[in-house]
């Protein structure tokens, strides 16, 4: 395969490289670490007037229409520039949900919301976990004469705090799986902070009798199970996008630090030991890269590749982590300080490693589709 961008795809990585370098800087990103409502109001509409949150929403319904390696290349830059939630949550998982176990119904009404980006999500489903098979959802939706009572409760939800609106799986008495739109501020919701090495961007949330009426349910019949599975898939990918943006920032800051840092006379990147550092660096990013892109172009002919995501979260997992330890190693001292960028994309690097199945999730996954069962 043969990664060329064309030239819209070009643009879009530089006008959102430009914008981000303005617009978003490490200081910035270091103080939305400590905020669970991520990025903020002010950048969040910046976002949506660029339409970046029309990328994944279908041209009927007011979006762009676009390729998901149009969405990749985007995910690239946000990761470049560690940009928090609700971006991701909302303009990818979200309407990744909603497109594949959403209702036509429930599409129309929110993604032409999602896609003027006056409506932000969140899916209550723990994503920092070893697999993405969805058999342990432990909310539990009873029926009531006027509608749904929820009650559970799920760990590890990304930007909660920042949503308006909760999409809930939750599974209804006959054990089959349903989509629930609930309210943030709906009565009987609880969301307590979960302070992570990553910051503030997980929350716990409760739901204790929350009533919900008949037209909280959204998800398509039969299809809500197999369609969070293939959308927590393609999210899968788009995480791993985010990864190598991020790793791609940690090798440009060591290069970088390596051409200018003078010792011995002359900078540290005449060094033969430094270099074989940055050329491992490059070749984990440029694996985990045509990987990644691999897998996108699968998703964008109609066929996501299961063993294809699998191996590109495993190598964006492995490369991320070396990449970072390089890192730190071709900086030495300065690379942990808290005032240097290098201790910011550890912490990404350590969140991402984790999210949407860890290396052992997917590397069971990739055992499981090649040898069959155990």
């Amino acid at each position: 395969m043969h990664l060329q961008l064309d030239e819209e795809q070009t643009l879009i990585r530089q006008s959102a490289r430009d914008f981000l370098a303005q617009a978003w800087t490490v200081t910035q990103a270091r103080a939305a670490r400590l905020d669970p409502r991520g990025c903020g109001d002010a950048l969040w509409r910046q976002m949506a007037g660029l339409g970046w949150t029309r990328l994944l929403v279908p041209d009927g319904h007011g979006g762009a229409g676009g390729s998901f390696v149009d969405v990749v290349v985007l995910l690239e830059e946000t990761g470049y520039a560690c940009l928090p939630g609700p971006f991701f949550s909302t303009a990818v998982v979200g309407a990744l949900c909603l497109r594949h176990a959403g209702t036509p119904a429930a599409c129309a009404e929110l993604l032409p919301l999602l896609a003027r980006g006056e409506l932000r999500l969140a899916l209550v489903l723990d994503t920092q976990r070893s697999d993405l098979e969805l058999a342990d959802i432990t909310v539990m939706a009873t029926p009531q004469p006027a509608g749904t009572r929820l009650d559970g409760t799920v760990p590890f939800v990304a930007d909660a705090a920042a949503a308006d609106l909760l999409l809930c799986p939750a599974r209804s008495g006959t054990d089959a799986i349903e989509l629930y739109r609930v309210p943030a501020n709906a009565t009987g919701l609880h969301c307590t902070p979960m302070p992570s090495i990553g910051g503030a961007q997980f929350c716990e949330i409760g739901f204790t009798e929350v009533e919900l009426d008949p037209a909280a349910a959204i998800g398509a019949p039969g299809a809500v199970l197999p369609g969070l599975r293939q959308a927590l898939l393609i999210a899968t990918v788009a995480k791993c996008a985010e990864m190598i943006g991020g790793a791609q920032r940690v090798l440009d800051t060591a290069v970088t630090y390596a051409r200018d840092r003078v010792q011995f006379g002359r900078p540290i990147g005449s060094f033969q030991a430094i270099q074989h550092h940055c050329a491992d660096m490059l070749m984990d990013l440029e694996r985990a890269r045509w990987l990644t892109y691999k897998a996108a172009a699968a998703i964008d002919r109609g066929d996501p590749d299961p063993v294809l995501v699998a191996k590109a979260k495993v190598c964006c997992n492995d490369s991320y982590r070396h990449i970072v330890r390089r890192g730190h190693q071709v900086m030495g001292g300065i690379g942990y300080c808290e005032e240097h960028e290098m201790p910011l994309y550890f912490r990404h690097a350590r969140m991402a490693e984790t999210a949407f199945g860890d290396s052992d999730g997917h590397l069971a996954s990739l055992a499981t589709q090649l040898l069959g069962p155990a």
